[in-house]
């Protein structure tokens, strides 16, 4: 933004005006700029018995980015994934799965986002 000096009425030109004008505008416009929401998401890093054939995946860490609720309770460590899977991924809660990969045949990880 470029400084401009005061003018008496007498010396006042239209372009100084113009200027000033739009310099005030571009202040009340940045003004009103609301801040855009940040997405929520959820990390799950999973793991499951490599002695046990078809033993449930179990959290061995997660991480949120935003807010979870009302499903918070389900990402704790040693819980099963499918509990924390069916809260989040509900329609009401609103979250979809956008990224897994699997590491190994026992473990993974799991990205959520709320859309």
């Amino acid at each position: 933004m470029i400084p401009i000096p005061l003018f008496s009425q007498h010396t006042y030109s239209k372009q100084a005006f113009n200027i000033e004008y739009l310099q005030r505008n571009e202040v009340i416009r940045l003004a009103r700029a609301k801040a855009v929401h940040q997405p929520d998401l959820v990390l799950i890093s999973w793991t499951r018995n490599p002695l046990v054939p078809g033993s449930p995946r179990r959290i061995t860490a997660a991480r949120v980015i935003g807010n979870a609720q009302p499903c918070t309770f389900t990402l704790v460590r040693n819980g099963l994934v499918i509990n924390a899977l069916n809260c989040l991924l509900d329609h009401d809660i609103g979250f979809r799965i956008v990224y897994q990969k699997n590491t190994s045949r026992v473990s993974g990880y799991i990205l959520l986002q709320r859309f």
